[in-house]
């Protein structure tokens, strides 16, 4: 016959006869429970409850609609806020990242200047300049320059899908000082009521950023 213990914490247990006077351990608050017996009869000794030992719940409580959907709410508030903090902690960490490449970037471009000019003869200086300085400022200025070009367009809520690199087009167009078109792009974009559009931008000596008609 199996006996009903309930601690003061409201969990409910059911013991096996076998566990009359003694003591358990509650699953719920951690308290020593007694086993009642009818005589009387108690012992110190402990009870393991183990795996097997099958508990009985207290009957949930009624909670109103009211406060479940406020905690709903509540829940929701805090699983956004968490959500956001997440994602500032993730963009904070991208730019320090970004930051401390650059300036180990920087350091080791001078670096490598620095015993460029102390150990390379002028003809090797030559040839170190045009296979690695010349392709190195055009990858680096594409890459400053998309950034830009996001950046520019995040500000009216609009979102590049594409960019592409056209080096040669206008490339003879002069009014805007020497080299005026070697970074040209063309960038496609969902402007913020989601209609596609395509873009030109030019970057041009002492000009900087140009757009469409005034390129």
């Amino acid at each position: 016959m199996a006996i009903e213990v309930t601690c003061d914490c409201g969990k409910a247990y059911r013991m096996n006869d076998d566990k009359v006077g003694k003591r358990f351990k509650c699953r719920e608050c951690g308290a020593l429970v007694r086993v009642p017996n009818a005589s009387g009869d108690e012992t110190d000794e402990d009870v393991d409850l183990g795996e097997d030992e099958s508990g009985i719940e207290p009957e949930a409580k009624y909670v109103p609609m009211h406060r479940r959907l406020w905690a709903r709410r509540r829940s929701a508030k805090k699983n956004a806020l968490m959500q956001k903090n997440a994602a500032a902690r993730k963009r904070w960490l991208l730019i320090a990242g970004k930051v401390f490449a650059g300036i180990g970037l920087v350091a080791l471009i001078f670096e490598a200047i620095e015993w460029a000019k102390v150990n390379l003869r002028p003809e090797q200086k030559t040839f170190l300049w045009l296979t690695v300085g010349i392709p190195g400022y055009f990858v680096l200025s594409d890459r400053m320059n998309r950034i830009s070009i996001r950046n520019t367009l995040s500000r009216y809520d609009e979102t590049v899908q594409e960019i592409s690199w056209r080096p040669f087009r206008n490339f003879f167009n002069i009014n805007g000082g020497w080299p005026p078109h070697l970074f040209y792009y063309e960038v496609r974009l969902l402007d913020r009521y989601g209609n596609a559009q395509l873009r030109e931008v030019a970057f041009v000596r002492r000009r900087g950023m140009v757009w469409d008609d005034d390129i």
